[in-house]
């Protein structure tokens, strides 16, 4: 009996260990667990504010390429008007090129016709001069042909 009890106590001490031993284990599992719920939690937070800035970049990028959409449709548009006002320029400056050319022209006419007045008045001037002087003399014939004659 003493044996009995003695293997019955032996027993009951490794169950006890056994049990100790457990019991530790189960707590560290239990504060494994409980960690793993926190990171799980704490996981599913960080998803979570991750999925939002996700959202929030999604839509900022969707506006971003309708930003950037717009501003090459106006840069197009810019250019197409750049383009017009360029060629609007260079009929500007042809035409203006023209003009110049036909005013040079027209002022060596003028000029020519100055010169040709000039020579024509001076002419008119000596044939009135020389109608003066005929005249004068026509009439100093005319005085002398009536001396004669009387």
């Amino acid at each position: 009996m003493e044996e009995e009890a003695k293997r019955l106590n032996d027993r009951f001490n490794k169950l006890k260990f056994e049990f100790t031993d457990i019991s530790k284990k189960n707590e560290q599992v239990l504060g494994e667990n409980q960690r793993l719920e926190d990171q799980l939690r704490e996981e599913k937070f960080l998803t979570q504010e991750a999925e939002e800035m996700r959202n929030i970049l999604t839509q900022k990028k969707i506006e971003l390429e309708s930003l950037l959409q717009e501003s090459e449709s106006k840069m197009e548009e810019q250019e197409e008007q750049y383009q017009s006002l360029q060629g609007e320029k260079d009929k500007v400056v042809k035409n203006l090129q023209i003009l110049e050319e036909q005013l040079e022209e027209e002022g060596e006419a003028n000029h020519k016709l100055a010169t040709d007045k000039s020579a024509a008045e001076n002419k008119i001037k000596s044939l009135e001069e020389q109608m003066t002087l005929s005249e004068d003399h026509i009439s100093k014939v005319g005085v002398a042909t009536s001396l004669f004659n009387s």
